[in-house]
């Protein structure tokens, strides 16, 4: 299962990316050559290891929708009343767009636009970390809360009224699914990974990555427009048991495996 190709295969021309995103070719090429097929979270990876030359007739790419919510464990909760309370979750690097996070959060707060802009997840040692420095002067800013990182994420999901994830690049970015089976309206980028996950105008708004500029306009409209947080809520939710019902893919990856898998989930 690719689960997402990371900082390689985020953009970006440097030497450093470019000789790691050759040096992982050639150990995907050797770590693949005995799979009998392989599982691919968006279309975008599917068409990166056709590029690589990855794929065989007798080695099917598969493509699923994560590896499925538990849509009982993450139920549905009403948006919460209150002021805006927007929610990031992400390890802290520079590709998942936290620098432009804070940046929005400057533009809001220069605007007048009330709104807390929270970060949750762990600090991390990947070629684009974020330091504790780092954070911690947007946090005397007053442009982020960090609340740290956690093993359980609903309950910040609950306590927010919009999931914002502005990266350069994703498998399928769990966090995303997680908020929209509670029911939270979404911001992302238009990127691999990301775009698959928000009907863009119906449970949430896909932006330009790299453009603080374009999140802050797309918080702002949740503040203009509270009605939004209501009615993009149940469609997160929709979506959700629609496509990414873990009873409903457990069975094709089984399948795939040559293995019975759990039933289905019964008719709607």
């Amino acid at each position: 299962m690719m689960d997402g190709l990371g900082y390689a295969f985020a953009g970006g021309h440097e030497l450093r990316r470019l000789c790691l995103r050759a040096l992982l070719s050639l150990m995907f090429a050797g770590a693949l050559r005995f799979a009998h097929a392989i599982f691919v979270l968006n279309p975008d990876d599917s068409r990166v290891i056709r590029k690589l030359g990855l794929d065989r007739r007798s080695r099917p790419v598969v493509r699923i929708g994560g590896t499925g919510i538990d849509l009982e464990e993450f139920s549905y909760a009403p948006p919460v009343a209150g002021p805006l309370k927007v929610l990031m979750i992400a390890r802290l690097l520079r590709e998942k767009g936290v620098f432009e996070y804070a940046a929005a959060s400057k533009r809001l707060r220069d605007q007048g636009i009330a709104c807390q802009m929270d970060l949750l997840g762990p600090y991390d040692s990947n070629p684009g970390a974020i330091d504790e420095d780092q954070v911690n002067a947007w946090i005397a800013e007053h442009l982020i809360s960090y609340l740290g990182e956690t093993d359980d994420v609903r309950p910040y999901l609950r306590a927010c009224s919009v999931l914002c994830l502005p990266s350069y690049r994703e498998g399928l970015p769990r966090t995303i699914l997680e908020a929209l089976a509670i029911g939270r309206p979404i911001i992302t980028t238009d990127v691999p990974g990301c775009r698959e996950l928000v009907i863009d105008g119906v449970n949430g708004f896909i932006i330009p990555p790299r453009d603080p500029d374009a999140l802050a306009a797309a918080i702002t409209r949740f503040a203009d427009r509270p009605d939004l947080l209501v009615t993009m809520a149940e469609a997160s939710r929709a979506l959700a048991e629609a496509r990414y019902n873990v009873r409903d893919i457990n069975p094709l990856i089984m399948k795939t495996m040559g293995l019975s898998g759990p039933p289905t989930s019964p008719p709607r």
